[in-house]
């Protein structure tokens, strides 16, 4: 995730970690955190994958056709 970071704040985007252990929504499935997040801007990583979850819906264009709801949820950042 660093360097997810750093490309993040290089082009000005503003972010939040999301307290995923605290939310108890560490390791817990994709499709889950979607719902507890139901509005807002959302950098979620997976296992070595980085996605998208904006509003509740997941938007992963690399794997078009294959939605993932059930991978975990490692990490997670708001972005403003």
């Amino acid at each position: 995730d660093y360097e997810l970071l750093r490309a993040a704040s290089q082009l000005g985007i503003k972010y939040r970690r999301v307290e995923l252990k605290k939310m108890e929504l560490y390791g817990d499935k994709l499709s889950k955190f979607a719902k507890e997040y139901p509005s807002g801007k959302f950098m979620v990583y997976t296992s070595n994958h980085i996605l998208v979850v904006h509003n509740g819906v997941i938007v992963d264009p690399i794997n078009e056709g294959y939605i993932g709801e059930e991978r975990a949820v490692t990490a997670a950042w708001k972005v403003f």
